[in-house]
């Protein structure tokens, strides 16, 4: 939403995946499970992490996206179970300590997939967890529509660069929430020095979709005709006005069920933009969400009620899915390198002196205008080096 009301968005591409989600529902299995010491196997029962040389280190505490690489990669050689998981095994640790610390894990496995963690390990595969990108904020939380503030994972601070780090999310949320909270309600606070909108640009975007991105009739949702001047009264009244009649056309047409445009956006996600990324099936979601959003236009609620219409809110929904997903694999098409949660085929290697910058993407009357912007190294204590992992 406040992509398309003009707010850029900010390194969409980085999406965390997590380890250990069940199969059958992408419920996540804490960290806490390997935290403490659960094991990871593959079909061959083999301790995956250290059999291959995932992590010699770190094992089954290396960081969320190379165990979830590490096990795509067991899956994809043949190694996975049913040609679809490993399994997360945590019998050795006791009944009574698995009791203390982890019985919630229990119920989760048996009530999702019928499994009892005190006797038989636990079907995982990774699963899309967190993004690290969003609606780009300065650090008091606000964009650049004055009055405009997104915080938590809504928002892209920054804090997380490429690859969040467990817990993280929750330090974000009440940090920046509560200063994005002060800045609204106007307690005196510093001027904020991270540059927001088009202004802190510095670098076009290169990148060459195979179908044109964006809205079906780009430009059709501005407020004021012929760049007009607008009052901010009359601006909130055509929006309220343009949103009513968009409702109504949903629920009194006949047309496609949203589920449908949905679920094909889910599934080109998850075969082209999920752990591993290739150029080609980059190419093909960005083709198949075009396709979408032609569909999109057919949809209609079968519900007619006014009152808390779930269908209708999934409907609505939907949409925001459709800008949210192609922001992500446009990001992923462009930034050519292998960069924390981010990785592709083509690029196996991290580019430091090409790639240190955000990747920016504003909506622009519904044309996508891709563009970057400097990171911020510097801090008030010291500079911040990137450096090579290794496990």
């Amino acid at each position: 939403m406040a992509y398309r009301a003009g707010v850029p968005m900010e390194d969409m591409e980085m999406i965390q995946f997590h380890p250990t989600t069940l199969p059958s529902t992408g419920v996540l299995i804490s960290e806490g499970v390997r935290g403490e010491g659960g094991i990871l196997y593959n079909d061959n029962e083999e301790r995956l992490m250290f059999e291959y040389g995932y992590a010699n280190n770190a094992g089954e505490l290396a960081s969320r996206d190379v165990v979830s690489r590490s096990e795509l990669t067991e899956i994809n050689e043949g190694r996975g179970i049913e040609d679809e998981y490993v399994h997360l095994d945590m019998r050795h640790l006791g009944e009574e300590r698995i009791l203390d610390r982890l019985e919630n894990i229990l119920h989760l496995a048996e009530d999702f997939e019928g499994v009892d963690g005190l006797d038989e390990p636990m079907p995982v595969k990774p699963g899309q967890h967190y993004a690290m990108g969003g609606v780009e904020t300065d650090e008091n939380g606000e964009t650049c529509i004055e009055g405009l503030y997104a915080a938590g994972e809504t928002a892209c601070v920054s804090l997380h660069g490429a690859n969040r780090l467990g817990g993280n999310a929750l330090p974000e949320l009440l940090v920046f929430g509560a200063r994005a909270g002060y800045h609204a309600a106007g307690k005196d606070m510093k001027t904020a020095e991270i540059e927001t909108g088009p202004s802190a640009k510095s670098e076009a975007g290169d990148v060459h979709p195979p179908v044109e991105p964006g809205a079906i009739d780009a430009g059709g949702e501005d407020v004021a005709a012929d760049g007009a001047a607008v009052e901010p009264k009359a601006v909130i009244e055509n929006a309220v006005e343009r949103e009513r009649n968009r409702v109504d056309t949903l629920l009194e047409s006949d047309g496609i069920n949203h589920a449908e445009v949905r679920a094909d956006v889910q599934e080109t996600m998850t075969d082209n933009v999920n752990v591993f990324r290739k150029e080609d099936g980059l190419m093909q979601a960005l083709r198949d969400i075009r396709q979408a959003r032609v569909d999109y236009e057919e949809v209609a609620v079968a519900d007619p009620s006014r009152t808390y219409n779930t269908d209708l809110i999934h409907t609505i929904e939907t949409r925001n899915i459709l800008d949210v997903a192609e922001a992500i694999t446009l990001g992923a098409l462009a930034r050519e390198e292998f960069r924390g949660a981010h990785w592709r085929a083509e690029h196996q290697e991290r580019k430091d002196d090409e790639w240190i910058k955000h990747t920016m993407l504003a909506w622009n009357d519904g044309t996508p205008e891709l563009y970057y912007k400097p990171v911020i190294l510097e801090g008030d204590e010291q500079t911040y080096e990137p450096k090579e992992r290794s496990y």
